[in-house]
């Protein structure tokens, strides 16, 4: 039985087209954000394999990563277009990004995740506890060994590939982990095709979200009991880590940009929230916040029960908040005033995905 394609109406829902796939087993498919171009790709037992499509069916394009169609390797894990849609990263089951040039979809680079950092081209962080518990990032001298992941007890297997990779707005910009080292983001440079700065955290990295507006800004969410928010940005000279006041312990947090028409595009708003409360950080261009809001989660949560947010397999989407504008405002309000009513932010300040 072959892999069949239906291309349907975003309106109507009305087919417009079908065509069978040259694949034995596809595994996803991505549209160009142009729309003109469509994505497969192979299970990783097929061995590497990328077809590009037109929208009418047409097979255009067959990339075999440097390999021969019949040699077996690693095969594709995803595939990801940037916003422009003149790159297109496939991510393989190894330590490497294949970037794609579009159009001729050949191979621009091959992005590779090394055990050991030893870069002329990149700077080396390490984050750094001190006995206060006080985070901070500092140098790393180079050649660096990042921490390699650990196979929990009993379990042999060890999971491969690219875990995260985002680009920023520009397409100037890509970020990425490796799930051989979890707990390192590397950040590369598009134009000249090199790391320009990578990050070794003390706990492995949730995600990587870069700035809505700002392409020089990401934030790194890292799997931490700390209240902390990771920054790197382009123009500064080190990456910083920002402690976020929560005032109730709540189990594993979760964190994102904010949008708002209170916030000018060039500002920098986190929200950073448990199962019991939040915090909205107004982050300063020297490092610093200007105000930091904490309200109560308590209410909703004993109204709606966990599996409404943060049960395992159902984690609330917070990625990226939207606000309105008196949402906002209401909650920078708040920093300086006592909130009486705790069921206030179930009247007055919902969060819209």
């Amino acid at each position: 039985m072959k892999d069949v394609v239906m291309v349907l109406s975003p309106i109507t829902r009305r087919l417009e087209s079908t065509f069978s796939l040259a694949t034995v087993d596809a595994q996803g498919l991505e549209w160009s954000p142009d729309g003109n171009w469509l994505v497969t790709w192979e299970a990783a037992s097929a061995g590497f394999h990328v077809l590009v499509y037109t929208v009418d069916g047409y097979l255009f394009k067959n990339y075999f990563g440097g390999q021969g169609p019949d040699t077996p390797g690693l095969g594709v894990r995803t595939a990801e277009w940037d916003s422009s849609g003149k790159v297109l990263a496939v991510k393989n089951h190894g330590n490497q990004v294949h970037l794609l040039a579009m159009r001729s979809f050949n191979c621009v680079a091959i992005l590779l995740h090394t055990g050991t950092i030893n870069s002329l081209d990149a700077s080396v962080w390490q984050e750094q506890i001190d006995a206060s518990r006080d985070r901070s990032y500092v140098a790393a001298p180079q050649p660096a060994c990042p921490p390699r992941q650990i196979p929990a007890s009993g379990d042999k297997l060890i999971s491969t590939g690219i875990s995260h990779l985002t680009f920023n707005r520009s397409g100037s910009l890509l970020a990425s982990v490796a799930e051989s080292t979890p707990s390192t983001v590397w950040i590369w440079c598009l134009e000249s095709l090199t790391p320009h700065s990578i990050l070794i955290h003390h706990s492995l990295v949730k995600s990587l979200q870069w700035h809505p507006e700002d392409p020089e800004c990401l934030l790194i969410h890292c799997a931490t009991e700390d209240s902390v928010v990771h920054l790197w940005q382009l123009s500064l000279d080190s990456p910083r880590i920002i402690p976020v006041p929560l005032s109730k312990p709540g189990g594993r947090t979760e964190a994102s940009w904010v949008k708002s028409p209170d916030v000018n595009p060039g500002d920098l708003v986190v929200m950073l929230a448990n199962t019991l409360n939040y915090a909205l950080l107004h982050v300063s261009d020297a490092g610093g916040c200007d105000k930091t809001v904490d309200t109560s989660f308590s209410a909703i949560v004993e109204d709606l029960g966990p599996e409404d947010m943060f049960d395992e397999g159902n984690s609330m989407d917070l990625s990226p908040i939207k606000l309105s504008h008196e949402q906002f405002v209401m909650g920078l309000e708040s920093a300086s005033n006592e909130v009486d009513d705790t069921f206030d932010y179930r009247r007055h300040l919902a969060v819209t995905s």
